[in-house]
């Protein structure tokens, strides 16, 4: 891949890599972004300093750093949710407001194998859950 003509229309890292069959070792030697700078965007959503925003540009990759990059309501709900779960309370109580996010939630739970019940209230569905039992101190 050269550098990117104008009017060539751009793609997301993710879609570049996909799209190209190429790793994210083989777009480091590309553009000479480190993999861990790669890595750590795809993964965690972290930035590019305005080089490496350039020289993924150049190979026709649209990159938003943090400042420009929107994050929607459903992402701010699985970082709160992942938070919360995260705190040191024993009990909490989790807000929802559409299927989605009751998905998102009780999968969480789920997985972390954390007590809970839920309900709907209103127009909203609240989920008490408990960690006071720690899972791995029941283990015999």
């Amino acid at each position: 891949m050269g550098a990117l003509k104008k009017g060539e229309v751009t793609v997301t890292l993710v879609e570049y890599l996909e799209v190209n069959k190429m790793t994210q070792v083989e777009l480091a030697k590309l553009t000479g972004v480190p993999v861990e700078s790669i890595n750590r965007y795809i993964n965690h959503g972290g930035g590019f300093s305005p080089k490496y925003t350039h020289a993924l540009r150049t190979v026709g990759i649209d990159i938003k750093n943090k400042r420009e990059r929107e994050i929607n309501g459903f992402d701010q709900f699985k970082f709160s949710v992942q938070y919360t779960l995260n705190a040191t309370k024993k009990a909490d109580v989790i807000y929802c407001w559409t299927n989605e996010q009751v998905d998102y939630a009780t999968k969480c739970l789920n997985r972390r194998k954390i007590a809970y019940y839920s309900y709907y209230k209103d127009c909203y569905w609240v989920i008490h859950y408990d960690k006071s039992l720690d899972i791995e101190e029941q283990v015999c």
